[in-house]
């Protein structure tokens, strides 16, 4: 997976919003997918933002401070919502925080919906 593929490009639409900061150094973004490429949020944000968690794409150092700091030691990403339209037919999925990413907030003071 790369952002750039000069043989046989494909459009990858992401939105990104700025959410929060975490110890004044880790941004929480919401990030929305208008295509569904392969790994799309895991391959664009470490161009700009290394995902904290994520051993292939992510930030070594980051990973550490983190998984020391907050005992977080997998991918810091949830799918808070998804939305499907299969045979003209609307299906909307939310899904609650995991407990250790909750707890993170928490003790930053960020509120989530």
């Amino acid at each position: 997976m790369t952002t750039e593929n000069p043989v046989n490009p494909k459009l990858a639409k992401t939105k990104f919003t700025l959410l929060n900061h975490i110890d004044n150094k880790y941004s929480l973004l919401e990030i929305e997918l208008f295509t569904g490429r392969t790994h799309q949020i895991r391959v664009i944000c470490p161009h700009r933002i290394p995902i904290v968690g994520d051993k292939v794409y992510g930030n070594e150092k980051a990973n550490k401070e983190i998984a020391t700091k907050y005992e977080l030691t997998r991918q810091w990403l949830h799918a808070r919502r998804l939305i499907l339209n299969l045979f003209s037919v609307d299906y909307d999925f939310v899904a609650p925080l995991k407990k250790d990413i909750a707890k993170v907030l928490e003790e930053n003071g960020i509120k989530m919906d």
